[in-house]
């Protein structure tokens, strides 16, 4: 099941000929539907992911008319209660790897040498109030999901399982269902 606010979501075109993130927001905007989305989950999630197979079988199904993204500041223990798909639970468990094993932009190391944390928030579903509403085939697991941001996250899980700088809170995208 795919509804209709993530069809209208869908970037034109196709890789390589896909229209620039510039023209897929300003036209996404231009709807005054979907203003609530911020640009920078847009932006790292659903323009860069629309198509991926995980992303339409998770979260194709939710109407993004009826949800709110609040950006907000967690502390690393509350980061540790969030889950994964089964698909990609392992990128967020295996803490005792080097931190530097992980993949990271340059921009993104320097700024995590700086300031103990991401640079970019990653995206976690509040998942009891999608829950009622999911269809059989989508996993949510409880109580938080992550969608978008597991280098992100493993990073800073590698970080504080290695006593390295981490910051006392990180901000987030909490995403729930209105």
């Amino acid at each position: 099941m795919i509804s209709k606010s993530w069809k209208e979501l869908s970037p034109k075109g196709i890789r390589i000929e896909m229209e620039s993130f510039s023209e897929y927001s300003n036209r996404v905007y231009a709807t005054e539907v979907y203003q609530h989305i911020p640009s920078t989950v847009l932006e790292q999630w659903i323009y860069l992911h629309h198509d991926n197979e995980w992303m339409i079988k998770n979260y194709a199904w939710i109407d993004y008319t009826a949800v709110e993204f609040e950006i907000t500041q967690w502390t690393v223990n509350q980061l540790k209660g969030v889950k994964a798909i089964s698909d990609f639970e392992n990128s967020i468990t295996r803490i005792e790897d080097e931190f530097n094993s992980v993949c990271a932009l340059e921009d993104d190391e320097l700024y995590w040498e700086q300031h103990g944390t991401w640079r970019v928030p990653p995206i976690i579903i509040d998942t009891p109030s999608f829950i009622k509403k999911a269809p059989s085939n989508a996993e949510l697991n409880r109580p938080y999901q992550l969608v978008e941001g597991h280098s992100r996250l493993r990073n800073l899980l590698i970080s504080d399982y290695q006593k390295l700088f981490v910051a006392e809170s990180h901000l987030i995208f909490f995403m729930r269902s209105l």
